[in-house]
């Protein structure tokens, strides 16, 4: 899927080790103009912690996927331009004249360069970050497992040294943009546990994640080659993406296109208001009216274009990540825009998209809960989507039960998201939806 896609300043200096108390204190944020992209450099990063020895032992999808990546890159950036490393307490520069052979070759042996017993998450995103500049993408393919020794209360530690990684990054350089992949594999290894205790996993599914992190200019241009998917890679699961950017914001929200359109499936009618209303968008209804022979509460649809706002479609069509802030109105349904939706359109609504040429990408099925028809306003909300805390645990002491699991992945999703709310308090919010109702 392609749905795309300073600053604080910290009281001390912080260790990125996971035991460490942080104290913060912000200062105003300040824009810094993003040029764009002239042959950047992808760095590539495949952490390789004896964690992740599992998931290179035989044939696994870790390496399936990692190979469909790096041939993406290829095409898009050159072979010449990306570059592949290893990273643990320090980053190991691969030399291949194969990447790909390379990556389909992989072994224990092979993958054993530098510590590979020393994993601490937060000082591998700071050795990627203070690498990557405004013409670099950098992509960390790792567990994202934090390393807490026994003591799950240390994750909130965990989770400020995350936050000030790129709280920092964003106050030395710029503000990052980051997009968070879930992927499944094979694992055939040994798991260590918070404990560090072992257990064998043979032949079992196992999340890991890319991470790619570059300027809001370089993972908007990655995103528009780079597509990540079921149908491009064996192991996908979900992805999202975290910026600073207030897409609510009126400068931004005016390119987000939304228009009320008429559906066979709509209970009720109405007029389009012309006050509302321009030749290419209507954003107002008046003199509505319902059949006393029709079951059920009048409903509307809204047909919106969410191509430039980066979520996913699974985020998109869930209707918790949407809230009603005026009117008294439910979200009923939301539904991707294909031709099937299309085919429900009246004449007059999908003339108005043809001729115009605009292109929604899904539908929201509004319904009245009362009698009341005031106007509606309806915001698409910045929120962290639902698989991230299914996908969380704080206790992987039983792994073999929640193989499907990552221990304090929540709380490195948190990290960035409020570094994001710290360099920009305004992100709350994707869109914005205003429906004038007489």
């Amino acid at each position: 899927m392609k749905i795309l896609f300073k600053i604080i300043i910290l009281s001390i200096t912080l260790l990125f080790s996971c035991k460490r108390n942080r104290d913060e204190t912000s200062v105003p944020p300040e824009e810094k103009v993003i040029v764009t992209l002239t042959n950047p450099a992808v760095n590539v990063y495949l952490e390789n912690s004896a964690s992740m020895l599992g998931y290179i032992n035989g044939t696994t999808e870790y390496k399936t996927d990692v190979r469909e990546l790096l041939t993406s890159l290829k095409f898009y950036y050159g072979d010449k331009n990306v570059n592949l490393n290893y990273i643990n307490s320090k980053i190991y520069p691969i030399k291949t004249d194969n990447k790909l052979d390379y990556i389909t070759n992989l072994n224990p042996s092979i993958f054993s360069v530098g510590d590979v017993f020393k994993s601490d998450l937060n000082n591998i995103f700071k050795q990627i970050l203070e690498k990557t500049t405004e013409n670099t993408i950098s992509i960390l393919v790792s567990d994202c497992i934090y390393s807490v020794k026994g003591n799950a209360d240390d994750l909130t530690v965990c989770k400020t040294g995350t936050k000030d990684a790129f709280l920092t990054k964003s106050k030395n350089s710029y503000p990052v943009t980051t997009a968070i992949v879930k992927l499944n594999s094979n694992f055939n290894g040994i798991y260590y546990d918070m404990n560090s205790k072992k257990t064998k996993l043979n032949k079992q599914q196992r999340p890991y994640y890319m991470v790619i992190m570059g300027s809001e200019t370089g993972l908007k241009d990655f995103n528009s080659k780079v597509t990540f998917s079921e149908e491009k890679m064996n192991g996908y699961q979900n992805e999202l993406v975290l910026s600073k950017k207030d897409y609510s914001d009126k400068y931004f929200s005016d390119k987000y296109y939304y228009t009320l359109v008429k559906t066979t499936s709509d209970i009720g009618s109405y007029r389009t208001s012309k006050e509302a209303s321009t030749i290419d968008s209507k954003k107002g209804m008046e003199k509505i009216q319902l059949n006393e022979r029709v079951k059920g509460n009048f409903t509307f649809s809204i047909a919106v274009d969410l191509k430039n706002i980066p979520i996913t479609s699974e985020y998109a069509t869930t209707p918790n990540n949407y809230k009603i802030l005026e009117g008294d109105y439910k979200i009923k349904d939301i539904k991707e825009y294909d031709a099937s939706i299309e085919k429900k359109l009246n004449q007059t609504s999908l003339a108005m998209l043809k001729n115009y040429d605009k292109k929604p990408t899904h539908i929201i099925i509004v319904e009245s809960t009362s009698k009341s028809y005031s106007n509606l306003k309806i915001i698409l909300k910045n929120q962290i989507p639902d698989w991230v805390n299914t996908t969380s645990i704080i206790n992987d002491t039983n792994i073999i039960k929640n193989k499907n699991q990552t221990f304090g992945f929540k709380y490195l999703i948190e990290g960035i998201s409020e570094a994001n709310k710290v360099i920009n308090p305004k992100s709350k919010n994707f869109l914005e939806i205003n429906i004038i109702i007489n």
